[in-house]
């Protein structure tokens, strides 16, 4: 995804670091003497909902952001009282209708306005008020208490914190995470359940770490094991699984909102699938996170990106693509931008950086200008609104484009479904070269200076047959051209049937190839119909002996069933050029088109060897045939 600039990224999320938004319900009025304050004590009393040490991410945070926002938060344009509770700095501040009082004293509830007003019985001080309709818990009140206590400190948004390790619990668990479970379930005086079976043991770990359960010779094979890392094993056992991999891209595919289509309209296929392959593959070789994310957001710019650092970068062409005609290219774009900045707030930041679009978010630290500062670092991306080209929406990029057409930029590079087939090719040539009775080295040698030699004569790997004679039934007139084609021209006669006949040179021959070419004799069309088009139902015989099609494919056929952009290749008996639909573009009588018929078994010819091919009610305009020793497997 070619891109000319890219600034650093750790800098957007650096330049949001100090904006933590989070705010609470409060409006000073009165001075605390007038107040009606509730009679609940001044230092918090114990409970089991109730923890030793408060933490403001973990405790507070919470409370304030989803009951007391609204009025003291990160949003100015709504902040009443010009308090914000959100940072410790506007917390701590004096108040602006009374300099003496504090909203919160560290280490001094009773006398914080913040205190006062969560306490009290007066409907008319009371916080949050009561028309918003999310009163504080007796909890939520103890922990607030509490937290004051300790000193009201204040933390960071835990997306910009850096990760501490707590101390483990003292706890009679074998295993440290089984240690906090265990210190929760003390507090609320639970009893751990029983261990588990084998059989359900390993059920649960094979569906956490590959997302598919055991066979019966897995599972067998660790109720078998009495050793005491029985376990342990199976754990490393799947983690070398490939579908460990799997199972842990599903998580974060969802998260940058991966998909194999383009989510409009026709929802054509993006080929986007080795982005997905690179996921599971990071996963799989235990890639450090801080990689994963540079070759994602910047791969491209790195010195000399390989093809999975590229591959990699499609994290930024995740976006919806459209080639609807009544869209419009910059609304487009735009979408794609906020989609963007979305995606990385969630997946990176841990934020939802999306009301930013509209205003200042009201729950995150993130204002409007840091949505569109972030959304301009990306804006060097190539892509476009409009994948397609219209008269209304001219694009000049992607001429002729249209629902048949890629969604550019895009690169050729190798990846696991390529290895599959190369892997599968080669088996199937093995199983070819055996039919062929190339069972040995000896054998295979002689055929590989064979193949040699042919690819040195045809590089594109055909051979393109000299015509011998050309019968029409009824005598259509035909040239016989230079570049070995057979020129048909005249209106096109009814129950025509017309023969060609080659001399088969000394070769294996396994697929046969059928070119329509264009020609000014015939208005530049294939065909000679009045709309340029043709339909044949060609047949082929050596010396006579109709030879056995395995199956035949072709670039454009009828039907062209219009399926998810693509339409099958695989051709019935009749073969129709440039099927009357909207999809195609609007020139496709003239252009060239060819069809490929692969044979269940090579033809091992001579020169006294003739192929025939018969055309049945043709009204072909340009034909030229070539054979391969070649099939596609």
């Amino acid at each position: 995804m070619p891109r000319t600039k890219l600034p650093i990224l750790i800098s957007c999320a650096l330049s949001i670091v100090a904006l933590i938004g989070v705010s609470v319900w409060f409006v000073s009025r009165e001075p605390a003497s007038s107040r009606a304050i509730s009679e609940a004590p001044a230092h918090s009393e114990s409970s089991p909902d109730t923890p030793d040490t408060v933490s403001f991410n973990a405790h507070i945070r919470p409370i304030l952001s989803n009951k007391c926002f609204a009025c003291h938060g990160f949003d100015s344009t709504k902040r009443e009282e010009n308090l914000r509770l959100d940072t410790a700095e506007g917390a701590y501040a004096a108040l602006e209708s009374d300099p003496k009082q504090f909203a919160i004293i560290p280490g001094k509830p009773k006398e914080s306005v913040v205190w006062q007003r969560i306490m009290t019985t007066d409907e008319d001080e009371i916080m949050p008020p009561p028309d918003y309709h999310k009163p504080l818990s007796e909890n939520e009140k103890q922990l607030i208490t509490r937290w004051i206590e300790q000193g009201a400190k204040y933390q960071e948004h835990w997306a910009f914190a850096a990760i501490q390790k707590p101390a483990t619990p003292a706890t009679s668990a074998k295993n440290p995470i089984d240690s906090f479970i265990r210190k929760n379930l003390e507090i609320h005086g639970l009893n751990p359940s029983p261990p588990a079976d084998k059989a359900t043991l390993l059920r649960r770990l094979s569906l956490d770490l590959i997302g598919l359960p055991p066979t019966p010779d897995e599972l067998q094979a660790f109720l078998s094991d009495d050793s005491a890392d029985a376990y342990e094993k199976q754990v490393d056992r799947l983690l070398a699984s490939p579908h460990y991999g799997e199972r842990m891209a599903v998580t974060w595919l969802d998260a940058v909102r991966y998909a194999d289509t383009v989510g409009y309209h026709g929802d054509q296929n993006a080929r986007i699938f080795p982005y997905r392959d690179y996921v599971i593959d990071s996963f799989n070789d235990n890639k450090p996170f801080d990689e994963f994310t540079r070759e994602q957001l910047a791969g491209d710019l790195l010195t000399n990106p390989s093809d999975e650092q590229l591959i990699a970068t499609g994290f930024l062409r995740l976006n919806l693509m459209t080639r609807e005609g009544g869209a419009q290219d910059k609304e487009y774009l735009a979408k794609s931008a906020g989609d963007r900045v979305r995606a990385i707030g969630g997946a990176w930041l841990g934020l939802t950086t999306g009301c930013a679009e509209c205003h200042d978010h009201k729950f995150d630290p993130f204002t409007q200008r840091d949505f569109y500062t972030m959304a301009a670092f990306f804006g060097d991306v190539r892509q476009w609104g409009i994948y397609a080209n219209y008269n209304n929406t001219p694009n000049k990029d992607l001429p002729g484009f249209n629902n048949e057409s890629p969604f550019p930029p895009e690169i050729f590079a190798p990846n696991r479904a390529m290895r599959e087939r190369l892997n599968l090719a080669r088996d199937k040539s093995i199983a070819v070269l055996s039919a062929e009775k190339i069972s040995n080295e000896e054998d295979f040698t002689k055929w590989q200076g064979q193949m040699k030699t042919f690819l040195t004569e045809n590089p594109t790997g055909w051979k393109v047959l000299t015509p011998d004679k050309v019968v029409s039934k009824k005598e259509t007139s035909y040239v016989v051209g230079k570049d070995n084609t057979v020129l048909f021209t005249g209106s096109p006669k009814p129950d025509d049937t017309i023969e060609i006949t080659f001399y088969v040179p000394v070769m294996p021959m396994r697929s046969i190839r059928i070119e329509a070419l264009p020609d000014s004799a015939n208005k530049d069309r294939v065909g000679r119909r009045p709309d340029g088009k043709f339909t044949m139902t060609p047949t082929l015989s050596v010396n006579g002996n109709a030879l056995p099609i395995a199956y035949k494919q072709a670039d454009r056929r009828h039907p062209a069933k219009y399926s998810n952009g693509f339409q099958s290749p695989l051709l019935e008996d009749a073969w129709q050029s440039a099927p009357a639909l909207w999809e195609e573009p609007s020139n496709a009588a003239s252009l060239p088109h060819h069809a490929v018929y692969h044979l269940k078994s090579s033809v091992k010819s001579t020169w006294e060897e003739v192929l025939t091919l018969t055309l049945a009610s043709a009204d072909i305009g340009k034909i030229r045939i070539s054979v391969s020793p070649f099939v596609d497997p």
